[in-house]
């Protein structure tokens, strides 16, 4: 398989992941207060603002996911957009998990977890992309 199909299966199961974040936006605030105890949280903190934030951070994981999708029917047209996600991926993700190792967040388990799947699968959708351009240039399509 040649590295343009490679990148459009990687953003369609990358996509396909982050889309099912939108179940956090619709989510009862006691499933979402389940999940939080389950996580080794404690109880949900009450009020609007941390309800705001859960709820906005899923859709955008899901907002994401679906630019993904579409960037993936065609890969060249939306090689910029795919690389700003990308690069913004891959300083987010440990950016985040600094931060909660500073404060001594219990969650450090869950964001190990996200910068060590998140992180890989940027730097390879990069890869892919350059393989791509370059693939473009030796063929004399770019």
């Amino acid at each position: 398989m040649d590295a343009e199909r490679w990148l459009k299966l990687l953003l369609r199961v990358v996509g396909g992941a982050m889309v099912l974040a939108v179940f956090g936006v619709l989510m009862p605030r006691g499933w979402m207060a389940a999940c939080h105890r389950w996580m080794g949280l404690g109880e949900f903190p009450a009020g609007p603002m941390i309800e705001y934030l859960a709820r906005m951070t899923s859709g955008l994981y899901a907002m994401a996911g679906v630019v993904f999708l579409v960037a993936a029917g065609d890969v060249r047209r939306y090689g910029p957009v795919i690389t700003v996600f990308a690069v913004g991926f891959l300083v987010m993700a440990p950016v985040v998990l600094a931060f909660l190792v500073c404060y001594g967040s219990p969650m450090i388990w869950y964001a190990v977890g996200d910068v060590a799947t998140a992180v890989p699968a940027m730097v390879l959708i990069l890869f892919l992309q350059a393989r791509v351009r370059r693939q473009d240039r030796l063929t004399g399509k770019g």
